[in-house]
Parts: structure tokens; C-alpha cells; sequence
């Protein structure tokens, strides 16, 4: 059985707190019931935002913005947009797609 982008991102967060970054990440993709949808939403939630934040400046970047996929997940319209609006304001955005994926790519950012 595949693990959810739930359960990928909840095991993500013991890592990024050993690497000792400083992170946030967005609860887009998880929603307790339709109420908190609406809250969130009317507070400023906005669809398709990146799942995991690195505020820290490396090399040409302002910062790093994970887009958290299972291994076989396809990224949202709104993702993609997100991706590209952040690219252009000279942030690092990526997708990655499973866990091992994201260490990866969030170790390489890590190195610039």
C-alpha cells in the first residue's frame, strides 16, 4: 500500500527538525471537515500552495518551497502555478514525489 502525502509529510517533519531549518509547513492538504475548509480558506489559505516552507536564503534563492507528492501523484493547475509565481519571485520550488525524493531535494538545496 502506498503512503498518503499525509502520512509522507508527517514523517518529513522529524527530518527537517534534525536538519535544523528553519520551516513551516501549509495544511492545504488536509482538512478535518468542511467547516475548517471554509475557515481556512476565508483566513487565507490559498489553493495549491506549496506543503512545506525553508526560510533560508542559499546560494541565488530566496528560500525553498516543497510541493509534497506520493510517488505516483500529479501535481496540481494551481500547484503548478504556484511553482512557476514563485520560481519568477527567485524562490526554489520543487516538486518531489515520495520521501526519499524530498530529502533529496531539500539536502541539494541545503548545499547551494
Amino acid at each position: 500500500m502506498q503512503e498518503t502525502e499525509l502520512k509522507i509529510q508527517c514523517r518529513l517533519t522529524s527530518f527537517l527538525d534534525r536538519l535544523g531549518v528553519l520551516w513551516a509547513a501549509s495544511q492545504n492538504g488536509y482538512y478535518a471537515n468542511s467547516r475548517r475548509k471554509a475557515m481556512s480558506k476565508a483566513s487565507g489559505l490559498k489553493n495549491g500552495f506549496p506543503d512545506i516552507q525553508i526560510c533560508q536564503a542559499m546560494g541565488n534563492w530566496h528560500g525553498f518551497y516543497l510541493e509534497l507528492k506520493t510517488t505516483t501523484g500529479k501535481a496540481s493547475i494551481e500547484q503548478m502555478q504556484w511553482q512557476e509565481s514563485l520560481l519568477k519571485r527567485g524562490y526554489c520550488c520543487v516538486i518531489a514525489y515520495g520521501f526519499e525524493d524530498a530529502c533529496y531535494k531539500i539536502e541539494e538545496y541545503l548545499k547551494l
